[in-house]
């Protein structure tokens, strides 16, 4: 299952940077939680700034993430990702609150963007990181493929 884990990783990577840049455009600083997550990183005061192009900063804290986010797409994939319908959309909301509750605990370079966003950010980036799993598990497997069986998970 590590190409579908890649997939949906991917899916999810794309979805939840998205929502920083948005974070960013809304502050004025399109890459500015990106910058700040990258300057967390190397143990810099985590300001954001008006946007000043794409450094080290940005592309650090970009790709750390990627990274994280990825990480919580495999743990995802490994434990549901061939649950389909309710047990499916169930497990990614269950992963997304697990992802806002444990994120909070984590030491800066295992959190979302390093940890510079604030509750509410962290919140919605939890949310659609789950949305952003449901979808794409069921995009990972082409029509047909066999889903689990409601008894013991397994493929059929």
């Amino acid at each position: 299952m590590p190409n579908v884990a890649l997939r949906v990783g991917v899916l999810a990577t794309a979805t939840t940077l998205g929502a920083l840049v948005g974070f960013g455009v809304r502050a004025g600083a399109a890459t500015g939680l990106l910058s700040a997550g990258g300057l967390a990183l190397r143990g810099l005061p985590d300001v954001v700034s008006p946007d000043r192009g794409i450094g080290l900063s940005t592309i650090a804290g970009a790709l750390q993430h990627a990274a994280v986010t990825l990480a919580w797409s495999i743990v995802f994939t490994a434990v549901a990702g061939r649950w389909r319908g309710t047990r499916g959309v169930v497990a990614a909301l269950a992963c997304a609150v697990l992802v806002w509750v444990v994120d909070a605990r984590l030491p800066t370079p295992l959190r979302l963007a390093a940890g510079v966003l604030d509750p509410a950010q962290r919140a919605l980036v939890a949310t659609l990181l789950g949305a952003a799993l449901a979808i794409g598990t069921r995009l990972a497997f082409p029509r047909g493929a066999p889903a689990a069986t409601a008894s013991t998970g397994a493929s059929t």
